[in-house]
């Protein structure tokens, strides 16, 4: 079973495996880039990278992980948006977050 991270406290969540929100606005506050950059990767990471690389790398993964690993993807493309765009929601608007992401990303 996962750690207990103790009661929900929405003023102060989880919003990576090591950091909470207070460590992001004490980092913001200070202008700490270095900090800010730490807890962005460890949330990409976390979140996002770590459980797919989970997922193919396991040979019995069975045929329907597929699904699994697009749903990371999209959940990764909104996030990435959304710290592009600097707001902490899409809010409805998800095909546009997804239009401009591939519009504006210089890979696609």
């Amino acid at each position: 079973m996962g750690k207990n991270v103790g009661p929900l406290n929405m003023d102060d969540i989880s919003i990576s495996p090591k950091y909470r929100k207070s460590h992001w606005q004490k980092a913001h506050e200070k202008n700490d880039w270095g900090k800010m950059v730490e807890i962005f990767e460890d949330r990409i990471k976390g979140r996002f990278l770590k459980p797919i690389s989970l997922i193919e790398n396991d040979h019995n993964i069975g045929e329907f992980s597929g699904f699994s690993i697009l749903a990371l993807d999209c959940l990764i493309i909104e996030t990435l948006n959304q710290f592009y765009s600097g707001t902490d929601e899409t809010e409805g608007a998800h095909d546009k977050a997804f239009w401009k992401f591939f519009k504006n990303s210089e890979f696609f």
